[in-house]
């Protein structure tokens, strides 16, 4: 008797062992097909049957999470994040969007430990202090939020969302003077943000300009933001008269660089 066995029923197995294989890693790259081209339902059910294949690989519960996260479901994110955290406990990614989530969730208590953990696994990371500065501001620790935000940009000076966020922060501490040079740097990286953009008009009117805040406000207007449209209203009828031009001709060349529906 062979003790080699049968070689057909080896075989056979051997081919359901790689057809399980190949279908495994299939559910991972379908899930990211998934996920890039935006369809995060289909990217969840993928990277669903690849972790429950692989419950012990912690990029299956992290691709999940973020799948989970983009779709609006931040309860079941939460989970999988802490899921790939459990498993790879340095997982900074992990430790980072679960902060997010939680901020989404609007529970900054329970976002506070892992952005911190964030930056004691990568100190050097300019998006885990920009978290944990996003943390600390919806906590109300405006100073500890202010280092935060400085030490990301210390890392990253050209991160176009430290910018923004430091500068929103100083126009909630009266400081507009402070807040102006942020903004428009972040502006000037960030043109498409409509939420940038209504922030630096706040920053220019408040220091005075309103010719300079008109324009950031149609612009933010024009990127959808019904902040800025509404202060646009409001400042075009306080905006100082262009020598040579008069009031309303002048408000007719702000509007229509930056509002194509006024």
């Amino acid at each position: 008797m062979s003790h080699l066995g049968n070689p057909q029923q080896a075989g056979l197995t051997l081919l359901i062992s790689a057809t399980t294989a190949v279908a495994q890693i299939g559910s991972f790259e379908s899930g990211t097909r998934a996920f890039r081209s935006g369809d995060f339902e289909e990217a969840v059910e993928q990277f669903d049957a690849y972790r429950n294949e692989h419950p012990s690989n912690p990029w299956g519960h992290y691709m999940c999470a973020l799948a989970e996260q983009r779709s609006g479901d931040l309860e079941a994110a939460a989970a999988d994040y802490r899921r790939a955290i459990e498993i790879q406990p340095a997982l900074v990614k992990a430790h980072r969007n679960l902060a997010r989530v939680e901020l989404d969730r609007g529970r900054p208590d329970s976002a506070l430990a892992p952005a911190q953990q964030a930056t004691e696994i990568d100190p050097e990371s300019a998006q885990s202090w920009r978290v944990l500065g996003r943390v600390h501001h919806s906590l109300g620790a405006t100073e500890e939020a202010t280092l935060d935000y400085e030490r990301s940009l210390e890392i990253e000076p050209a991160d176009g969302w430290t910018l923004n966020n430091l500068g929103y922060l100083k126009l909630q501490n009266n400081d507009a003077a402070g807040a102006r040079p942020l903004l428009e740097r972040a502006a000037e990286l960030l043109p498409d943000e409509a939420v940038v953009q209504n922030n630096l008009g706040v920053a220019f009117e408040r220091c005075g300009d309103r010719a300079a805040s008109a324009e950031a406000y149609a612009r933010g207007a024009e990127l959808g933001s019904v902040k800025a449209r509404a202060s646009l209203t409001r400042v075009w009828i306080g905006v100082d008269r262009p020598r040579g031009e008069q009031g309303d001709d002048a408000v007719l060349r702000i509007s229509q660089k930056g509002v194509r529906s006024f």
